[in-house]
């Protein structure tokens, strides 16, 4: 993250291809990609999302996707939204035991509520 912050797009690209986790939030939520966009970190933002990165779902990804058109950084949200649909209908590539969790709980819901 610091990097992305540093605006050095050498150090994040170093970073990235040696395995560093593009999708790794701070305590506010934050990646690397809502930090970027938000900054209006162009270079940056394209190649991170080249990378596989998304915004998060959670108040961080709606901070990014709203401030950066009131700053003025259309095409990094048109970047960020164009394949939004595809995304959407791939299967999670990722998962973590939280999630697997209340997967659980939501289908154990599901049955009571259907019974």
């Amino acid at each position: 993250m610091s990097a992305v912050v540093s605006e050095h797009i050498e150090a994040v690209r170093l970073l990235v291809d040696a395995g560093a986790a593009i999708e790794t939030e701070t305590s506010w939520g934050d990646s690397a990609l809502t930090i970027a966009a938000r900054n209006g970190l162009e270079e940056i933002t394209n190649f991170l999302a080249d990378k596989g990165a998304i915004l998060p779902q959670g108040p961080a990804g709606r901070r990014a996707s709203r401030a950066a058109p009131r700053r003025g950084y259309h095409q990094l949200v048109r970047r960020l939204t164009a394949d939004y649909n595809r995304l959407a209908q791939q299967p999670l590539q990722r998962q973590t035991r939280s999630l697997l969790r209340n997967c659980q709980t939501l289908q154990r819901t599901m049955k009571a509520i259907v019974k």
